[in-house]
């Protein structure tokens, strides 16, 4: 085999691409279709979005004589804020669909927070707030993969002079290297170079890297 030195510029393009892999093998965690429809049944039926929908029905035709725009929030993309133990936290998703809501953005969020939605129950504001709460221990959890993927498969790049070490402690890794590399990684050496010795690897949990490589040409 040729020898391939791991440049700084090789071990960064196989870093973002295992990255990427593992992305794609760990989407972040959302809310489920009832949850969202809680809270949009919640926030519609909030009495100050009712009231907002009353007055400009019942004021339309002074509204438009005198060119008065009551401002409102169309998106199908959401910022659901909430407080968890005193830190606030928020969940972005879509809607099914576009919908109105009135109000600025920040001013309409804010009355979501700590999750107290007046259009809802008691028992479906609960129900939300177990979701998201729920929710955020998932994104925790992702958190915490994440980074521990990201600081194995950084560790294993820095003590791997070349791309033979690397793919010796850890073959799933051809999935992220170039093909030019891997032809010339394949090229005749000497006796010399083939005696380098292999890196040591206790450091790292392979099986898991491998995980992700895997997950992830699965999902893609």
């Amino acid at each position: 085999m040729g020898s391939v030195r791991l440049t700084q510029e090789r071990r960064s393009i196989i870093h973002r691409k295992a990255i990427k892999a593992f992305e794609i093998a760990n989407p972040q965690p959302t809310l489920s279709a009832e949850i969202k429809d809680l809270i949009w049944q919640g926030a519609y039926g909030d009495p100050i979005q009712v009231a907002c929908r009353q007055f400009v029905e019942n004021n339309r035709t002074g509204l438009n004589d005198h060119q008065i725009t009551v401002s409102y929030t169309e998106t199908d993309r959401v910022n659901y804020k909430f407080k968890l133990d005193d830190k606030e936290r928020g969940i972005e998703f879509h809607w099914p669909t576009e919908r109105k809501l009135f109000g600025g953005r920040n001013a309409y969020l804010h009355t979501l927070h700590n999750g107290k939605l007046g259009g809802n129950s008691y028992e479906d504001n609960a129900k939300i707030e177990e979701a998201v709460r729920d929710n955020a221990t998932q994104r925790d959890q992702l958190t915490d993969r994440y980074n521990a993927f990201y600081n194995q498969t950084r560790k294993l790049l820095s003590e791997c002079n070349t791309l033979k070490q690397l793919l010796e402690s850890w073959p799933a890794a051809k999935e992220f290297v170039n093909s030019d590399d891997i032809r010339q990684m394949h090229e005749k050496i000497t006796r010399k170079q083939a005696a380098r010795r292999r890196i040591d690897t206790s450091g790292v949990d392979i099986d898991s890297l491998n995980q992700v490589v895997l997950t992830s040409k699965l999902v893609a």
